[in-house]
């Protein structure tokens, strides 16, 4: 049903109720910046009452802090001059309509400093032959708050993701490592500023090596921090791959502590895992993997073989065994660790990278250094996909070379 209104009276209690429940604080200035009228919510905003305010100049009736700490009257503060709602409601008085802005500073509201974020615009007005300006202010003080204490919270965000990064890489692979009889090679991108995927090559003993390759469950900090702890685990000083009497542990051994260590009802998460000792003088392997895609031998003369023995991920308790694999390198043999950021790779089409096409890649019939093709796998990675990848990347390649011993 239309409201119609025709009762001077009424018309004038109805806009009366209409300013009076707004959400914003008007207020009607005159030339001297002295206040007319003023809704109830300017009241409730700068805790004055109507008649109080009436004849005040601005400043005074809100109580700015310009005007209180220097004890004068608004317009005669030394920094009225840089007052944003003074040149707004100045300007509209010349007619013109000045463009939203927003005020920050101190009120001094009831006495006690409070600092507030107002967005206000001002308009021209005629009344009773009289130019006016009629200013309305919006208090976003605790929109902004929010939005400030976000960004501070975004910084504090960055500057963690930064130092989880920072430690990650400490714990990667060193540029320049070097085990007599083996060239390496790696690549690793996290999706984000850090990831899931961890891996590291370390001395064992005077002859082997070992290799471990992980991949968390998700992505960023948590998952970050979660691959940093499995990777300090299997550090050779912490006694899982090295025990104290320097007897290696089998890499079946090192899946079953895994186990043990990382239950997910511990940690809410799980992960796949590969870790290989690699004999570099005769270039025996054994191997465990726990739900982790399977290492990729690249032999000398072309032919590839996938080394599929498998057992479950870590952290799932599925009660079932890690069941070891062994193999051999010949000199100029290769063999390769990766995360299912690779085969997993979607092109535009929807398409995967697949383990096909990365066996395909990882033949050395072509002719490529180690560096070269791992180089050459990692750029047709990325280069399959149409966007930035959805999850980590990692590659580490092993090549053996002829070990002279005199």
């Amino acid at each position: 049903m239309t409201i119609v209104i025709n009762d001077p009276q009424e018309s004038k209690e109805f806009l009366n109720a209409i300013l009076d429940n707004m959400e914003s604080a008007v207020l009607l200035l005159d030339a001297d910046m002295r206040i007319h009228h003023v809704n109830r919510r300017f009241q409730e905003l700068f805790r004055h009452s109507g008649e109080n305010v009436v004849g005040v100049c601005c400043g005074n009736a809100l109580s700015c802090g310009h005007a209180v700490e220097e004890n004068v009257t608004c317009g005669k503060s030394s920094r009225c001059a840089e007052c944003g709602l003074r040149a707004a409601a100045k300007q509209a008085l010349t007619g013109e309509i000045p463009k939203r802005s927003r005020l920050v500073r101190r009120f001094y509201l009831r006495g006690t400093p409070e600092r507030k974020h107002l967005d206000f615009c001002c308009r021209p007005m005629n009344y009773r032959g009289r130019n006016m300006v009629l200013a309305v202010l919006h208090d976003v003080t605790e929109l902004e708050e929010h939005r400030l204490g976000l960004l501070e919270h975004k910084e504090r965000l960055e500057i963690d993701l930064r130092s989880a990064a920072l430690i990650q890489k400490s714990l990667l692979p060193q540029p320049g490592l070097r085990f007599p009889g083996l060239e390496l090679s790696w690549r690793f991108r996290p999706s984000e500023a850090v990831g899931g995927d961890m891996f590291n090559i370390f001395r064992l003993d005077t002859r082997r090596v070992g290799l471990f390759l992980l991949d968390v469950c998700g992505h960023g900090v948590s998952a970050a921090m979660m691959a940093v702890s499995v990777s300090r685990l299997l550090s050779p000083d912490a006694g899982t791959v090295v025990d104290v009497d320097q007897s290696v542990s089998p890499p079946e051994r090192i899946m079953e502590r895994l186990e043990r260590e990382f239950p997910f009802e511990r940690f809410g998460s799980y992960f796949s895992a590969q870790y290989v000792i690699l004999d570099a003088v005769d270039g025996s392997l054994t191997y465990a993997s726990a739900g982790h895609p399977p290492p990729v031998l690249a032999r000398a003369d072309g032919r590839t073989e996938l080394l599929d023995v498998h057992g479950p991920v870590i952290g799932l308790d599925a009660g079932l065994p890690f069941p070891a694999g062994q193999a051999r390198l010949e000199p100029g043999d290769r063999l390769y660790l990766y995360t299912d950021g690779i085969p997993e790779r979607r092109g535009s089409d929807g398409s995967l990278f697949g383990e096909e096409r990365l066996t395909r890649l990882l033949s050395t019939d072509a002719g490529q250094t180690l560096e070269q093709a791992v180089d050459a796998v990692f750029a047709q990675t990325l280069a399959f996909g149409a966007s930035a990848p959805a999850d980590d990347i990692c590659l580490l390649g092993v090549e053996r070379k002829l070990l002279n011993i005199t």
